[in-house]
């Protein structure tokens, strides 16, 4: 638990991307001698796995992953509609593909993505791909590269933005 309350601490921080406040690698290693601590940072790392599609080179596998998530995610968006409870931002019938990515960028990928970072330095990749000015360029291009069919709307529901969707 201790693992995963250090990257969760890291996470809701912002540190572990080399702006100070998080442990160097070799400092933080000491943390892993525990075996149930390795086996949450593994569980951390399968889940950053998943979640990882926004930050691929391969444009052609990020369009890709990006279409299947989407339709994860306007599946999520139908329940939640028929549940009664407020559709999540980027879970409508029509979403803002583009709007959506750098959503799921920002609150989902980067903060893991930072924690791992400071944990295990091979993560650092990972975080310079999902990076603002790389963000910036795929921003420019994504309405184009995913065929985005928003229609304009930004006013879905003020509240659900603030919540990151359901995955």
């Amino acid at each position: 638990a201790a693992g995963v309350k250090k990257l969760e601490a890291l996470a809701l921080s912002g540190s572990g991307s080399g702006s100070g406040g998080a442990e160097a690698p070799a400092a933080s290693a000491a943390w892993l001698a525990d075996a149930g601590q390795r086996l949450e940072l593994l569980a951390a790392a399968v889940h950053a796995a998943d979640i990882s599609n926004a930050g691929k080179p391969d444009a052609a596998l990020v369009q890709e992953w990006t279409r299947r998530v989407m339709a994860e995610f306007a599946a999520q968006g139908a329940e939640e509609a028929a549940r009664g409870l407020p559709v999540s931002p980027g879970c409508g019938p029509d979403p803002d593909v583009a709007r959506a990515q750098l959503f799921f960028i920002d609150v989902l990928c980067l903060p893991l993505f930072r924690a791992l970072a400071a944990a295990l330095e091979g993560c650092q990749q990972q975080q310079d791909d999902q990076s603002p000015e790389k963000k910036k360029k795929a921003k420019a291009g994504a309405a184009h590269d995913f065929d985005s069919t928003s229609s304009g709307d930004d006013d879905d529901d003020a509240d659900a933005s603030e919540r990151p969707p359901l995955h």
